[in-house]
């Protein structure tokens, strides 16, 4: 319930960051419920957010929840691919920052970035 409140809130704000998160958490939560076609109609929404801006910091966890639902419903080639464009939004972000730079490292350290697609083809980001 409290996801598709904060999805409801996101829709009226415009913000296609928000809303892609926001779906996001919807689809997870379905995931969770084992609702596999309510998880993909809501992928779906977040992606169409996305398409509106390049916005690869919501980006690359819309991928990483793809590629864990395709890796659930035995779609390993279209886990992998999501795992793929999660990585690659993720690259892009780490290299907006020098390669010295703190908050380079805090953002690769990152749980949820380190865990990203981690269990698509049984290896360690």
């Amino acid at each position: 319930m409290e996801a598709d409140g904060l999805m409801e809130a996101t829709l009226g704000i415009g913000d296609p960051n928000l809303q892609a998160l926001a779906w996001d958490a919807s689809a997870q939560v379905a995931m969770a419920e084992s609702h596999w076609t309510d998880a993909r109609q809501r992928l779906d929404r977040a992606f169409a957010a996305l398409a509106r801006f390049d916005v690869p910091i919501s980006a690359w966890r819309v991928h990483a929840t793809a590629s864990e639902l395709y890796r659930k419903i035995g779609q390993s080639e279209e886990a992998a691919a999501h795992c793929d464009r999660a990585r690659a939004h993720i690259a892009v972000l780490a290299g907006s920052f020098a390669p010295d730079e703190p908050l380079r490292f805090a953002m690769l350290g990152a749980t949820s970035v380190r865990r990203a697609c981690e269990d698509v083809l049984g290896m360690e980001s």
